[in-house]
C-alpha cells in the first residue's frame, strides 16, 4: 500500500490560507471591540453647552443658581416663580439641557407652580461628568428637591423627560419626598432602550455586546440595575406616566409596564396620539395641557382633603 503525500506547494498554500483567515478573524474581532468602545464613549460622554441666561420664564424673573449634589457635583439651574408654596422640578433628556423644559415650565406656572430647571451633570452648563443614563443624575434631582425644600416650599413635584424620567425613578430608592411625579417618555429597562435604537438602525442585537460591556464599565453600574421599571414598586406618591405612540425608540408596551408596576395609590397613564419621543408637549399640545391639568387638580384636591395646602 502506497500513500501519496500532497505536494509541498499544496501544504504551503493551505497553511497560508489558514493564516490569512485567522488574521481576518482577529482584525474583525478587534474592530468589533473598538466600535463598541467608541459607541459607549459617544453615549456616555459629557455634552456641555453654553447658552444665554433667560431673564424670565412665564413672565416672572429668573434666578440663576448653582446646586451641589451629595457627591459634590455642581449643577447649574434656573429658578422662577412668585414665591408660592408649590413648585415643580423639570428634568431634561439626554444630550439636552434645561431649555427643553421651558414650555412645560410655563404650563406649570400658569397652573400656580414655581419651577426649577437644572442642567444634569455632564450636560448643559453643569460639571462635565459622564452621562449615566439617569443613575447618578438621580443625585441632581434630589439636590434640586432639597434646595426647594430648604427654601420653604411645602409641595414639590418632579416632571422628568426621558433621561430625566429615569433619574426620577431611580431616585425613589432614596425616598426623596416628592409630592408627585410625572414620567414622560421613560424607558422601562436600559436593555429595551438600547435594543429599540439598534432595531431602528437595523443593527443586530448581538453586534452590540461590546457596547453594553464598555458602557457598564465606563459608568460603573450594571445594566441589571438600570431598570426604572424595577423601582416603580417604591412609588408612594401620585404618578402620571405619559408617552407618545410614535416614539420609535420607546414602545407603548414598555410605558404600560412602568404603569403596571407602579405602586402609587393614585396613578394614571396616557399615550398621546402622534407624539414622538419627548415631544408630547409639542406634538399634542392641547391634549398635553389637559392631561397635566387634570392630574394636578386631582393631586391638589387630595392635598386639600388631607388638611394641607391646595
Amino acid at each position: 500500500l502506497m500513500i501519496r503525500r500532497p505536494p509541498r506547494s499544496t501544504l504551503s498554500s493551505s497553511s497560508a490560507a489558514s493564516d490569512v483567515y485567522k488574521r481576518q478573524v482577529s482584525v474583525c474581532f478587534v474592530l468589533w471591540l473598538t466600535l463598541g468602545y467608541v459607541a459607549s464613549y459617544y453615549i456616555t460622554r459629557p455634552t456641555p453647552r453654553d447658552f444665554a441666561d433667560r431673564d424670565e420664564i412665564g413672565g416672572l424673573p429668573v434666578q440663576n443658581l448653582v446646586l451641589r449634589a451629595a457627591d459634590g457635583v455642581r449643577t447649574s439651574a434656573w429658578h422662577a416663580g412668585s414665591g408660592g408654596e408649590r413648585a415643580v422640578i423639570l428634568l431634561h433628556g439626554i444630550t439636552n439641557d434645561r431649555r427643553q423644559g421651558v414650555r412645560r415650565a410655563e404650563l406649570y406656572m400658569r397652573l400656580g407652580y414655581d419651577v426649577l430647571l437644572p442642567d444634569f451633570r455632564g450636560q448643559g452648563r453643569s460639571d462635565p461628568t459622564l452621562v449615566t443614563m439617569g443613575w447618578n443624575e438621580r443625585k441632581d434631582a434630589i439636590a434640586a428637591f432639597r434646595y426647594l425644600r430648604d427654601l420653604g416650599y411645602r409641595r414639590i413635584g418632579v416632571h422628568g423627560i426621558s433621561l430625566g424620567a429615569a433619574a426620577t425613578a431611580y431616585a425613589l430608592q432614596e425616598d426623596p419626598g416628592f409630592d408627585f411625579i410625572v414620567l414622560e417618555s421613560c424607558y422601562d429597562t436600559l436593555e429595551s432602550a438600547l435594543n429599540n435604537r439598534l432595531e431602528r438602525y437595523r443593527v443586530p442585537k448581538a453586534a452590540a455586546w461590546p457596547l453594553r460591556i464598555f458602557s457598564q464599565w465606563r459608568i460603573g453600574v450594571s445594566a441589571l440595575r438600570l431598570r426604572p421599571v424595577d423601582y416603580m414598586s417604591l412609588c408612594a406618591m401620585p404618578a402620571l406616566i405619559i408617552a407618545g405612540d410614535n416614539e420609535q425608540i420607546l414602545r407603548v408596551e414598555e410605558t404600560m409596564r412602568l404603569y403596571d408596576q407602579c405602586s402609587a395609590p393614585y396613578k394614571k397613564v396616557h399615550i398621546f396620539k402622534g407624539a414622538g419621543h419627548a415631544r408630547c408637549d409639542r406634538d399634542a399640545p392641547e391634549d398635553f395641557r389637559r392631561v397635566i391639568t387634570e392630574f394636578l387638580r386631582y393631586v391638589e384636591a387630595a392635598w386639600d382633603e388631607s388638611g394641607m395646602i391646595a
